[in-house]
């Protein structure tokens, strides 16, 4: 009868168990690498989405000033609508009339007749600017409405898209 001796040794790997573990290891890896680009990537977007709404805020918020200072809307007529927002200020003769207008994709102010500013990013792209004036009623003051449309772009390449409107009533 002869005997067989197994030996085993104590404290080391198999070839095999290495392999397995090396696999497990470059699995869980390639998990965390996909998670950390798609988490720098969906902040990349957010960023931009906040300085998009920033902008339409701002653009906003600079042509309702200054219709809160008008006396007189000159564009667009009673119940009309246009592309161009004219108005005179009551106090600021010197600046009358007041313009907002697009140009090459961005909004402008012309102040009485002069040289136009844009007031936009130029990583921002206005488009279907409108302004309505109107006053259908007799129980509302008398209004315009404002809209508008702004993209950019993320540093991914994606097109973000917004769209920002807002009324302003006149005091009677």
């Amino acid at each position: 009868m002869s005997a067989k001796i197994i030996q085993r040794r104590n404290g080391g790997f198999t070839l095999l168990e290495v392999i397995l573990y090396i696999a497990l290891l470059a699995i869980l890896l390639g998990s965390v690498v996909t998670a950390s680009f798609e988490v720098i990537a969906s902040s990349s977007q957010s960023k931009t989405e906040a300085m998009l709404f920033t902008e339409g805020d701002f653009l906003l918020s600079k042509i309702q000033r200054g219709l809160s200072m008008a006396n007189t809307v000159n564009i667009p007529s009673l119940d009309g609508t246009s592309t161009i927002l004219s108005f005179n200020m009551q106090n600021q003769l010197s600046y009358n009339p007041i313009t907002f207008s697009q140009s090459n994709n961005s909004l402008v102010i012309r102040k009485s007749g002069g040289v136009s500013e844009v007031l936009n990013n130029s990583n921002i792209v206005l488009s279907n600017l409108i302004f309505f004036h109107s006053n259908t009623s007799k129980t509302k003051p008398e209004f315009v409405d404002i809209s508008f449309t702004l993209s950019t772009r993320s540093e991914a390449g994606k097109v973000i898209t917004e769209v920002f409107s807002l009324t302003h009533y006149f005091n009677q």
